[in-house]
């Protein structure tokens, strides 16, 4: 029996515990927070456009609102979060990669337009 579990499935996101391992910086892990500024958020397409420009990165890319989080490379994880305008989200990428990932992620969500 395990004692404790770091993290816990609600709705298809993960609550994370912030002193667990999975949510500290290791010296390749890299995480920076933008607010959303796009007026519609993050809906279908642009959750499609974010999962696809993650998958070209060899880095595991996780996608937080407060204490849900998603795989950055789900388009359904990260409709599950339910980003409206204004949300505040932090993209964590892990791996050689993680900073170039992060740095694109980052400026993609921060635009006004996603088109």
């Amino acid at each position: 029996m395990l004692d404790t579990i770091p993290a816990s499935e609600t709705r298809n996101t993960i609550t994370v515990d912030p002193n667990s391992p999975t949510a500290r910086e290791t010296p390749q892990c890299v995480r920076k927070t933008v607010v959303v500024r796009n007026e519609q958020g993050l809906h279908m397409r642009p959750a499609s456009r974010l999962a696809e420009m993650a998958q070209k990165f060899t880095s595991a890319i996780t996608v937080r609102k407060g204490d849900h989080a998603a795989n950055g490379r789900s388009m359904v994880n990260l409709l599950l979060l339910i980003v409206e305008p204004g949300c505040e989200l932090t993209v964590e990428a892990d791996g050689q990669d993680a900073e170039a990932a992060v740095e694109a992620l980052v400026e993609f969500l921060g635009r006004e337009d996603w088109d």
